[in-house]
């Protein structure tokens, strides 16, 4: 084998590496789990209107799907949720105490407190009338959870300040989904198809200088 066959081997040794290694590290990439902004402001029943008894909890929620519901976000914060159906009834404390009481106990008569569910979009929070069962939640999302009679939004907070960008998802108690292999783990297989060009290599170097010695 002449030495111009030797450094063509080479270059394409090298080269089914370098696209190997580019694979692994999209394939790495498209395992980093999607992130939701939780927002849940609580208040007492009867002090809904003094802002120095609201509780404003957040939560950045990381999971594995392409999209989860709204209540399935809330139900892997970490908080203790007490749910109807699809309707939610407590959240940490507040709100009614289903089944010894109505999942509305507050609504029986006016004023009216229960737990709103909201979403943003284009910088704006949207009240969501179709329940958080069948609201579709993505990475990047913004959602939230009042305690009131919703007449006024959630108050106005950005998904970075929930979830950091480059920074890992921060659950607190919350039971999030695995987000898989983590991002920093040795690519051996890469490490084993290099030792195996190397040693190809040196076969081939050894095998051509046997053959100019005859």
């Amino acid at each position: 084998m002449s030495s111009r066959r030797l450094a063509i081997l080479a270059i394409i040794l090298v080269s089914c590496y370098a696209a190997v290694s580019c694979a692994g590290t999209a394939r790495v990439v498209a395992q980093r789990p999607s992130r939701a902004a939780l927002i849940v402001q609580l208040a007492p029943v009867d002090s809904q209107s003094d802002d120095a008894s609201v509780t404003t909890i957040t939560r950045c929620i990381s999971f594995n799907e392409p999209s989860i519901s709204g209540l399935e976000l809330l139900a892997r914060s970490g908080l203790v949720v007490t749910t109807w159906g699809g309707a939610v009834c407590r959240i940490a404390g507040t709100g009614c105490d289903y089944p010894s009481e109505p999942c509305f106990c507050q609504c029986l008569r006016p004023p009216c407190s229960y737990w709103s569910y909201w979403y943003r979009r284009e910088d704006r929070w949207m009240y969501s009338a179709i329940g958080s069962a069948d609201h579709r939640v993505e990475d990047g999302s913004v959602e939230a959870w009042m305690w009131g009679d919703a007449s006024t939004p959630p108050p106005v907070i950005s998904f970075p300040e929930v979830c950091p960008p480059d920074a890992a998802a921060d659950t607190g108690s919350s039971s999030s989904t695995d987000a898989g292999p983590g991002i920093g783990s040795p690519p051996l297989i890469q490490y084993a198809l290099f030792l195996v060009m190397v040693l190809a290599l040196l076969g081939a170097f050894w095998l051509t200088r046997g053959r100019a010695a005859e």
